[in-house]
């Protein structure tokens, strides 16, 4: 049985990461967050952890990005607002 199995989405905007919805065991946790208009990028984060004495996973996977934002000014975004973590709000 799985101890532990968290989905979350971040979206990077150019005033910072807004968080999105949640996902454990893939029912939604917390209402869902429409992505902001202005979004340059969107991440899920997943947690997992097959059991209490496994160590947990974390894996980051890009989405989606925006074909409008250059590379150096997301490069610029990345140095300004590092990644969260699931403590986020």
């Amino acid at each position: 049985m799985i101890f532990e199995n968290l989905l979350i989405e971040f979206y990077l905007t150019p005033n910072g990461w807004v968080r999105g919805k949640t996902r454990s065991f893939q029912k939604v946790q917390v209402p869902e967050v429409i992505q902001p208009p202005n979004t340059v990028e969107t991440f899920e984060l997943h947690i997992y952890r097959s059991s209490l004495f496994f160590q947990q996973l974390r894996h980051w996977r890009r989405i989606w990005k925006s074909e409008k934002i250059l590379e150096h000014e997301l490069t610029k975004l990345h140095h300004s607002f590092p990644k969260p973590d699931e403590h986020f709000q």
